[in-house]
């Protein structure tokens, strides 16, 4: 079964007004934007990866994980945003069996060296469940054996 929703406007309603695209969800994590600032040809993703866990040290332990849908550029539904996916668009409805999208079940975009937020995935392995809120950084570390 193919990865493709459709969904219409709630702004701009009109007859024809069917969005039919694939959707799926990239994640984030607090101050991961360091990434941003290197050229991924000029520094490990270990590097990176200690950089950030020094800078996060004193955000707390969990840390927020934000959602957003990336091919829209619309944050996620259900992640407490004040405004979502859902905000500007009808429920998404499977292009070809008519069933409504159980938004957990979308995929996850895989962050390859230069994505938003590369090094951690590259460094730990680690990806969020969809839609998951919070991950425990000491369990992160731990776990991964960066401790």
């Amino acid at each position: 079964m193919e990865n493709v929703w459709s969904f219409a406007s709630k702004v701009n309603p009109g007859p024809g007004d069917l969005e039919r695209q694939s959707l799926d969800l990239d994640w984030s994590l607090n101050l991961d934007s360091l990434g941003d600032d290197f050229d991924p040809n000029d520094v490990t993703a270990h590097d990176l990866f200690g950089k950030w866990v020094k800078q996060v040290a004193d955000a707390g332990e969990d840390l927020p994980i934000g959602w957003m849908i990336p091919s829209l550029s619309e944050a996620a539904p259900f992640t407490g945003e004040d405004e979502d996916f859902l905000t500007y668009y009808r429920w998404p409805m499977h292009s070809e069996t008519g069933k409504r999208l159980n938004w957990l079940t979308l995929s996850l975009v895989d962050k390859a060296p230069g994505d938003h937020g590369w090094f951690i995935q590259g460094v730990t392995g680690w990806k969020p469940s969809a839609l998951q809120r919070i991950v425990h950084l000491p369990t992160l570390l731990s776990a991964t054996g960066w401790r």
